[in-house]
């Protein structure tokens, strides 16, 4: 989410103090605007506006004034009172003598911030485009208040989930700054964030991260640094480098952002849990399994210690370790974990969302990899059941593919290769849908059909092109690995049979041709 836009938009919203009209607030209301004393200021305002309002036979010297004080009701959070005095104030502008007066432009801009806070986007987007057009003519190209509305105008579509539309707002009021318009520090790390933010949620991963490492610069730029700004856009970091499959430079980043949290004064045990977390699971993506069982034994601790047994960060954390413990051989220690997770999640989840069906599945790999076939059958027909009537995100479908894969291998264990057969091809047609070309993920599942089909020596040529492709992936995954350590042996065990699985379906075709 798009955070912190108030302070932005307000302050690119206030005139300079050379505009002629400040002259008319009155000091005593500058200056509690400048302590943050904004029902105060907004209190003098209206003393002086009502004054202007006694002395003057027209309302148009009196507008500066207006428009001081529907800033100021807004700040102070006085909503309904900011939307009526900016209407009188967008009135009194369209009546000026001169068209072109950049006043009917802030007349508009300090309208539409309270109407969209009170929940009127729509309304509030039409006053943004109409004061863009008044400023394109008020101002030139490279003003601040053109980047001041791009941006305004830009995240109120963000919150309308109009995500196309707000990267192009909020890309032009980028190259207007690029272009040289003058904006403090704290309004640039706005509009990076921000459009680092809507990048993010379109899945421009490479082009968020740039963003999200100039939000960052800005960040520990500033003095002092906010640590926790700093810690949060440190973790988004880490997720966008995540979601490009670069895990150990995620895995850095994740462990730098623990650092920063871990040394902020009066730390948040919830929050340091958090980037626990993410460094746990990133080291388990990285098929570290054993470090990541050390980082995530310390993350149980601390949710043990701060949270209440029903919080579903427990109930994860505990899944994420039982995980980590089965993969590094430590089968009865994951299953009692796994147990507590599961019993957990009955009593407390709610059983239409994605934490049960995620613990239950977990839990029955477990039972696989411990020959406990009929309860891990029993369990996961239970999570498809539950999978399937959930199934409408990628996110979603990857776990239902991941569910059928269990189940296909459970099959082919328990001598049903035809039932496996049919279990693992809609695993692999739902993890195509999922996951980008190439995704590991999808080509173990692509392997294990190939298994089955080799056990049933038929289709020879699909099965050769199953093994390829499972085999290549599975070559993109040694990198960086060292061979010869205990995981990196074990890998190269594990990938005998694609290739030997290959070859022996290559030399089938060959016999049947």
């Amino acid at each position: 989410m798009i955070t912190a836009l108030a302070a932005l938009i307000l302050t690119a919203q206030t005139p300079a103090d050379a505009d002629t009209g400040h002259l008319r607030v009155p000091p005593e209301a500058r200056a509690a605007t400048a302590r943050g004393d904004h029902v105060t200021a907004a209190a003098k305002t209206a003393t002086a506006l009502a004054a202007c309002r006694a002395a003057e036979p027209e309302p148009a010297p009196c507008l500066d004034l207006m428009l001081a004080l529907a800033r100021s009701q807004t700040r102070a959070a006085q909503l309904v009172a900011a939307v009526a005095t900016g209407r009188e104030a967008r009135a009194t502008a369209d009546r000026l003598e001169n068209s072109n007066d950049p006043r009917r432009t802030r007349a508009r801009v300090a309208l539409a911030y309270p109407v969209e806070l009170i929940g009127r986007r729509m309304e509030a987007e039409e006053l943004q485009r109409e004061a863009l057009e008044l400023a394109r003519v008020h101002y030139p190209p490279g003003h601040r208040e053109l980047v001041s509305i791009r941006y305004a105008l830009g995240t109120n579509l963000y919150r309308q989930g109009r995500l196309e539309e707000a990267g192009i707002e909020l890309r032009a009021a980028m190259a207007v700054v690029e272009a040289g318009a003058k904006v403090s520090e704290a309004d640039l790390y706005g509009l990076v964030d921000a459009l680092a933010v809507v990048l993010d949620e379109q899945r421009r991963f490479a082009e968020a991260e740039a963003m999200y490492r100039r939000s960052i610069a800005l960040l520990e730029a500033a003095s002092p640094a906010d640590a926790t700004s700093l810690s949060a856009r440190t973790i988004a970091l880490g997720k966008v480098l995540a979601q490009q499959e670069r895990f150990t430079e995620a895995g850095a980043i994740f462990a730098r952002a623990l650092a920063i949290r871990e040394a902020a004064s009066q730390a948040d045990p919830t929050s340091i849990g958090e980037a626990l977390g993410l460094v746990g699971r990133n080291l388990n993506m990285q098929r570290r399994p054993g470090e990541a069982a050390v980082v995530l034994r310390q993350l149980v601790a601390l949710y043990e210690r701060t949270l209440p047994p029903d919080d579903s960060r427990l109930r994860v954390a505990l899944n994420d370790l039982a995980g980590a413990l089965w993969l590094i051989g430590r089968g009865a220690e994951a299953d009692a974990t796994m147990t507590r997770a599961l019993d957990l999640c009955r009593r407390h989840c709610d059983p239409n969302g994605p934490a049960q069906p995620s613990a239950m599945s977990n839990y029955a790999s477990i039972l696989i990899e411990q020959n406990r076939y009929r309860e891990a059958e029993k369990l996961l027909l239970e999570t498809i059941a539950l999978q399937e009537r959930r199934a409408h995100t990628a996110e979603d479908r990857a776990d239902l593919a991941s569910d059928y894969g269990n189940y296909g291998v459970l099959l082919g264990r328990t001598n049903r290769p035809v039932e496996a057969e049919a279990a693992l091809r809609k695993a692999v047609t739902l993890g195509d849908a999922a996951y980008p070309p190439g995704h590991p993920w999808a080509a173990d599942l692509r392997g294990d059909l190939a298994r089955i089909l080799h056990k049933r020596w038929t289709s020879p040529a699909e099965r050769r092109t199953l093994f390829r492709d499972a085999g290549r992936s599975a070559l993109a995954d040694l990198k960086g690995v060292e061979l010869t350590s205990a995981d990196g042996r074990g890998r190269i065990d594990g990938m005998r049979d694609l290739f030997t699985g290959q070859v022996a379906a290559a030399w089938d075709l060959s016999v049947r041709q």
